[in-house]
């Protein structure tokens, strides 16, 4: 819901706050926003250090 009432401008001028139970998903988002270069590394160190079993989630990674 937050992404597209911000993408349609809704939301300018406001304060917004994000939140969910899941705190795994809360600690992705907050890799991704707050450095993101280094998240890229290490999924390019994993990608090939690592095998992968043959699977659409693996297959379907591409950095």
């Amino acid at each position: 819901m937050f992404f597209e009432l911000y993408s349609r401008g809704e939301l300018e001028d406001k304060k917004a706050y994000l939140s969910d139970i899941n705190s795994e998903l809360i600690n992705a988002y907050e890799v991704v926003k707050s450095t993101p270069e280094k998240l890229i590394i290490e999924l390019e160190y994993y990608k090939n250090n690592h095998n992968c079993p043959v699977s659409p989630r693996c297959s379907s990674l591409s950095i």
